[in-house]
């Protein structure tokens, strides 16, 4: 594109201004190709076209004004040569001119480089441009005669004076030069005429009416063509501009695009990260916990006994973190159930603690009454963390200390605007920082993904998309209150419930004892694969393990005796669980089928295709819970048919 047109100031696109629904204001687009349009001091327009053209204006009244300098400075010499060989009092008058027009071009370039340049200096300056050889033309006059002065009054100055003024790119200044400058030639005739001998005029063509009038009509023609080329200009500009501002705009689009497909990458591979180690450490607590369960059965000091039992409390904080792992991956079925608001914030309060740190507060002030609500106890944990982390990274960015995270809850029955108040109202959990704050135009923002406040590198701009989107899969609303220097509130509305929460009673352990039944346990996990086989044993199975699908397949070849069920896992190296089933099922109709998995059914989705009703023991389990799932399938196979 032709750098003429392109401001060197601009760097990308102009963000397309977006009215506020509550201002009385209206924007006014101005018109760059309006003749009459004279922005140069004004606000810098929201039209990025307007603001183009604007910039170009001024480039060009600083071009006009460096080569005004230039030229007088050429024309010094003149006026004191003048003075010295020709007429003294000429010479003072033609320097008195370059004066007064280089001291112009000087004032315009000062002024323009302190910002303080006014549109009439653009009128001033085209007349007095237009008026130099109109006062060359008198000072002739006076010294030499009015035939020499109308003679030396050459149409060529007043040319340049227009074009001088179409370098400004205004078309009703360069018509306003014209037009001065026909009319100063026709008056300084008539100034001069009756002063003219009429046999001079009759000997010299030039000095005829009709030779003057057919000057100020070329000067005004030049004023027209001038005002004709400036609008071409302007509007071959104004589509340039606008051009080059739709491919900068595609540029930042495009680049911003690629920016989410990696932040997007990156997430989805830590996702995978994430559940992949979880599955992991499911595998490990199992062995952890139940080995834990075998030794705590076998031991009688208290002392050993207490010992044990906080190795099984922390393996279930530490199944609580696989829990969050998967969640964050998306591994995690999504379980709604009732909760009350009050005993989760009081819960989660307890992991919330070390997250914020030293030097900041953090407060609660619950409803007095039970709150009740049916959503995800894990989702809704990891919103609030989300919100908390947040909260604290905000107050870090204007104090060390003497901050404060207030985390409230309540009842609300406010209108929201979008969707009807439920008949049982809103509960609310709000949470409030005093920290940085932020402006109408980050508010406005903040939901979306890929936005974030914080510094490049420091945030993924999903927490709080992820937020929302989980908030509204509650049914509720996620809002934020905030202002720069004054902190911000995120509050929670979520529909209240009628029901209460149901307690969780422990299953009844019915008989798990076995009957000499054959179990066949594949897993590839060496350690879980023994504590299987033991606590099986214990209980009066005949067992046989293997750690693939490829070594269970030979065993079972090799193994002419009945096998009543095979416990594998579902995904292992090699072949999955369920093609190793739909192997040895077939040969075996009287098998029956009981998984294990560290993932949840819904994820054991994206490996093998599992049918509704398929029993699946989850990771981590207990010696307990493996025995009850194991003698539960074997007594359906006398009530229901075989899985599929």
């Amino acid at each position: 594109m032709n750098a003429f047109f392109l401001p060197k100031n601009v760097v990308g696109p102009v963000e397309p201004h977006t009215e506020n629904a509550n201002s009385s204001q209206t924007d006014v687009k101005p018109d760059p190709l309006d003749s009459g349009a004279d922005n140069t001091n004004a606000p810098t327009p929201k039209n990025p076209d307007a603001q183009l053209i604007a910039e170009q204006q001024l480039r060009g009244v600083k071009a006009v004004a460096r080569v005004t300098l230039i030229a007088c400075a050429i024309s010094l010499p003149f006026p004191f040569g003048i003075m010295t060989l020709l007429d003294f009092w000429l010479g003072l008058a033609m320097l008195g001119i370059v004066t007064v027009v280089g001291a112009y071009g000087a004032v315009v370039l000062i002024l323009l480089s302190r910002g303080r340049y006014r549109p009439w200096l653009n009128w001033l300056g085209a007349a007095i441009e237009v008026s130099v050889p109109t006062a060359i033309a008198l000072a002739d006059s006076a010294r030499i005669g009015p035939a020499y002065a109308l003679t030396s009054a050459p149409v060529m100055l007043y040319g340049l004076a227009v074009l001088s003024s179409a370098l400004r790119l205004r078309p009703r200044l360069v018509l306003f030069s014209g037009g001065l400058g026909a009319v100063q030639i026709l008056l300084l005739y008539a100034m001069v005429y009756d002063r003219i001998d009429s046999d001079l005029v009759a000997q010299l063509p030039s000095l005829a009416v009709s030779n003057i009038i057919q000057r100020a009509t070329y000067i005004l023609l030049a004023g027209i063509l001038g005002w004709f080329l400036c609008r071409s200009l302007l509007r071959l500009a104004q589509d340039l501009s606008t051009q080059w501002l739709a491919r900068q705009k595609s540029e930042q689009q495009r680049r911003a695009l690629e920016e989410q497909l990696h932040q997007a990458q990156k997430m989805e591979a830590i996702g995978q990260l994430a559940g992949g180690i979880a599955h992991d450490f499911n595998n490990l607590l199992t062995t952890i916990m139940g080995y834990s369960s075998l030794v705590e059965q076998s031991v009688t000091d208290p002392e050993l006994l207490n010992d044990i039992r906080e190795i099984k409390d922390s393996g279930q904080r530490a199944v609580e973190l696989t829990s969050q792992l998967l969640a964050f991956s998306r591994k995690q079925t999504f379980q709604k159930r009732v909760v009350d608001l009050n005993c989760l914030v009081s819960d989660a309060g307890r992991m919330l603690a070390p997250i914020v740190g030293t030097g900041i507060a953090l407060q609660s002030h619950p409803d007095s009454e039970p709150l009740y609500t049916r959503v995800d106890c894990n989702r809704l944990e990891s919103v609030l963390i989300n919100l908390v982390v947040n909260a604290r990274d905000a107050i870090r960015e204007v104090r060390q200390k003497d901050g404060v995270i207030t985390i409230a809850t309540g009842r609300s029955w406010e209108d929201t605007g979008t969707t009807r108040t439920p008949d049982t109202g809103w509960v609310f959990l709000s949470v409030s920082d005093n920290g940085a704050g932020m402006t109408p135009e980050m508010t406005n923002r903040i939901f979306e993904p890929f936005f974030t406040t914080k510094a490049q590198g420091k945030g993924t701009g999903l927490g709080l998309a992820t937020a929302y989107g989980i908030i509204n899969q509650f049914g509720g609303h996620l809002t934020v209150d905030s202002a720069p220097s004054k902190g911000s509130t995120f509050r929670i509305l979520l529909p209240a419930s009628n029901m209460k929460p149901k307690e969780e009673e422990p299953k009844p352990m019915t008989e798990t004892a076995g009957g000499g039944e054959t179990i066949l346990v594949v897993e590839d996990e060496p350690d879980l694969r023994r504590f299987a086989v033991r606590v099986l044993r214990n209980v009066g199975y005949e067992v046989l393990s293997a750690e693939s699908a490829q070594s269970a397949i030979k065993l079972t070849n090799d193994y002419k005796e009945r096998i009543h069920l095979l416990l594998t896992d579902v995904v292992m190296p090699g072949q999955t669980g369920k093609e190793l089933w739909d192997t040895l099922h077939p040969s075996r109709p009287e098998l029956r089928l009981l998984y294990m998995s560290g993932y949840a059914r819904n994820i054991l989705g994206e490996h093998v295709s599992l049918a509704p009703d398929t029993p699946l023991l989850p990771k981590p389990f207990s010696p307990a819970e493996l025995e009850c799932k194991v003698r539960e399938v074997l007594d359906s196979a006398r009530i229901t048919p075989l899985p599929a």
